[in-house]
């Protein structure tokens, strides 16, 4: 379906100078290709429209050109391309009105960009910047949670790799106590099971950490049952 949309607006395209018709040609093409896990597919669309922005400035729409900004950080944070990723996270926070829900989501691929390639005082430094915004706690709770959990990763990653990193050390947050997280039932709505699965991952890694090794088992059974009931195949 969504193929028989792409090939529809190209010929659209073809026969019609709209910009309506051109933002909704890449955007239904960058879905295609993120449906597709076609990451460089995905990013090479994202820079045509960014390139059709900046060459009809006339017809510039500020929340078009920050969803294909979006896109690309996502793109970059499934290729584990850091370096592309900083470049385009520090030319494209100017577009963004920090404090804003666009913004806050953009951090959030920043972020899991700088944690999935091991760039963890970047990592914090973008925690920090998020969480620390006046406008943080006007976020919807769900985006809040969804950063609390990501503060028990960076504890988690400066309890485990400060011993070799006195910088990162230096870094621990006050407010946090693993005690309590670990603590926690982990119980979440059912449409909001990822952040079960995240805090249950979360709480082996620091009982491996610790050598807890006897309470691993029943939180492994936990997962196991997500698998098997919950969560989808892929």
């Amino acid at each position: 379906q969504i193929q028989s949309y792409c090939e529809t607006l190209v010929k659209l395209s073809e026969e019609n100078d709209s910009p309506v018709i051109y933002y909704n040609m890449y955007l239904v093409w960058i879905y295609r290709y993120e449906m597709e896990r076609d990451f460089e597919g995905m990013l090479e669309v994202c820079e045509q429209g960014e390139k059709y922005i900046e060459q009809n400035p006339v017809f510039e729409q500020e929340s078009k050109l920050i969803l294909f900004q979006t896109k690309k950080m996502s793109a970059y944070l499934h290729l584990h391309n850091y370096r592309d990723g900083r470049a385009t996270a520090e030319k494209c926070l100017n577009h963004f009105p920090e404090g804003t829900d666009p913004w806050f989501t953009f951090m959030e691929y920043y972020f899991l960009l700088a944690m999935h390639t091991e760039n963890y005082i970047n990592a914090l430094a973008i925690y920090n910047r998020a969480t620390d915004n006046p406008k943080f706690k006007k976020q919807d709770s769900l985006v809040q949670e969804k950063w609390n959990i990501f503060e028990g990763y960076v504890n988690y990653i400066i309890e485990k790799e400060g011993k070799n990193n006195k910088i990162l050390l230096m870094q621990a947050r006050r407010g946090f106590r693993a005690s309590k997280l670990l603590s926690s039932p982990a119980l979440y709505p059912r449409e909001q099971r990822i952040f079960s699965v995240l805090v249950i991952i979360l709480q082996i890694l620091f009982l491996l950490e610790r050598k807890s090794l006897s309470k691993i088992p029943e939180h492994i059974e936990r997962l196991k049952k997500y698998a098997t009931r919950q969560l989808k195949k892929e």
